[in-house]
């Protein structure tokens, strides 16, 4: 091939092409050739035949130019690698020298490092409450560190682009739409919430001035996965039945009848958990499975919150949560699963069997319940019905509260809502019960005007 090259290589350059970069020799020593359309753009040809595009600058005090690297000559186009160059032209007339700004990112954390530094400092605070640790740890230690167990997400997160090493200022809104769109082909949900924990981290970042990079992970809700609310509940004659079939307690002795569990095969504390949260419509975890015996008052009949998700409160609790309370509280003289007064078992309500066992994921450090899917799942089926969250029984203590009552202010009360628009969602999910009863609120007034006209005085 027969290249018009000047003697001296720093002045050497031609119109390059795809097919001229292609057909560059291999040389006994590394040579570049400059592109006349974009100056300062330079393809390297090593001695081995690599080739690499470059950016070539002279900064003031320095005696010989500069060289930014761009990129491997497979991985970039021509095309893009000019508009990089043209980049760095407008960078460095600006004052940001490549070279510097290489060295400080670097120097830079990643943002795998920055989710373990707010881990280790942030989440220790007192505003966190132990359940949205647990959540904060659950989503990114599994779907960023890659830190778990399931085959398939390890795949997804190995083949992904590996965002947790990637310098802070290097992350772009794009490789966020990337790891939504990854979580995504296994949960919309989740996806959302991990990308809205992403957000809330590097916001921290910049509060603490480890960054001063624009929050990548601050995109628009459009590109967003809709928010799918589960409306789903379990109908009153369906609720009453489960409610029977989960909460079994001697007439005789008022306490659990153990041996009608065992019987069943039942696991005795996850259906006696799952009583209680049809009971009282309680928040699963937070409100319900790590209540401790010190938090109930039977004199008063009630029970105390400390750091819920709407803070300190106390809610009242009605006979049937009471009369279950009690035969907890008598099982717990027996030998049985609730029966554990040398640890720390002792004072939780819902005590945890495994606790101290070594699992796949280590030592079980609950000393109350923490998964109770399987006995909920079993219950489901019993009475042919389709798979719910465990939320939804809050939804279906709510929903049919509210259609008992027609009070929307009470069940609100009992929700621990701050806001009755919260409340509201019940109501909608009981559309056609409300339609009627403004149909019937309706048909009253129209029944007391034709009763009581309105007549005008002239005069």
């Amino acid at each position: 091939m027969n290249i018009n090259i000047r003697k001296r290589q720093s002045e050497t350059r031609v119109g390059l092409n795809e097919k001229f970069i292609k057909e560059l020799p291999t040389k006994a020593k590394p040579y570049s050739v400059g592109d006349s359309g974009v100056i300062g753009l330079r393809v390297y040809v090593s001695e081995l035949g690599a080739k690499s595009y470059s950016y070539v600058y002279r900064k003031k005090g320095y005696k010989w130019p500069l060289r930014a690297y761009i990129g491997n000559t497979n991985k970039w186009s021509l095309k893009k690698a000019r508009v990089r160059a043209k980049q760095l032209s407008i960078e460095i007339s600006e004052g940001r020298d490549p070279q510097t700004l290489k060295k400080l990112q670097q120097q830079e954390m990643s943002l795998g490092e920055l989710v373990q530094q707010f881990f280790s400092q942030e989440l220790k605070k007192p505003a966190y409450r132990p359940s949205t640790i647990r959540t904060y740890k659950s989503g990114l230690k599994c779907w960023l560190l890659g830190d778990t167990t399931d085959i398939e997400i390890s795949k997804l997160v190995r083949e992904g682009k590996k965002i947790n090493l990637k310098k802070l200022s290097s992350i772009t809104e794009t490789d966020t739409e990337d790891l939504l769109r990854t979580i995504g082909t296994r949960s919309e949900a989740k996806a959302n919430k991990v990308i809205r924990q992403l957000k809330h981290i590097f916001n921290y970042a910049i509060r603490k001035k480890i960054t001063t990079c624009n929050n990548p992970f601050k995109i628009p809700r459009s590109k967003m996965f809709e928010d799918k609310e589960d409306n789903r509940y379990i109908l009153p004659e369906k609720l009453g039945a489960i409610k029977n079939y989960c909460i079994r307690i001697d007439k005789r002795s008022g306490a659990l009848n153990l041996n009608a569990y065992r019987e069943a095969d039942l696991d005795i504390v996850s259906c006696s958990l799952i009583g209680f949260w049809l009971l009282t419509g309680r928040r699963n975890w937070s409100e319900g499975a790590s209540i401790k015996w010190s938090q109930i008052s039977f004199q008063n009949k009630s029970i105390w919150y400390k750091g819920t998700k709407v803070g300190q409160r106390t809610y009242k609790l009605g006979p049937k949560a009471l009369q279950l309370l009690m035969a907890i509280k008598k099982a717990r003289s027996l030998q049985g699963p609730f029966a554990y007064p040398n640890d720390l078992r002792q004072y939780y309500v819902f005590p945890s069997a495994r606790y101290g066992q070594y699992t796949k994921r280590g030592q079980n450090q609950s000393p109350h319940v923490t998964d109770c899917r399987g006995t909920w799942k079993r219950v489901l089926r019993t009475f042919a019905l389709d798979y719910l969250p465990m939320k939804n029984q809050r939804h279906s203590y709510l929903t049919n509260s509210l259609h008992k009552t027609k009070n929307i202010m009470l069940v609100m009360t009992l929700a621990g809502h701050k806001n009755v628009k919260t409340t509201q969602r019940y109501a909608r999910i009981l559309g056609e019960d409300v339609s009627q009863g403004l149909e019937d609120i309706d048909r009253e007034e129209v029944q007391q005007q034709e009763v009581t006209p309105i007549t005008i005085n002239k005069r």
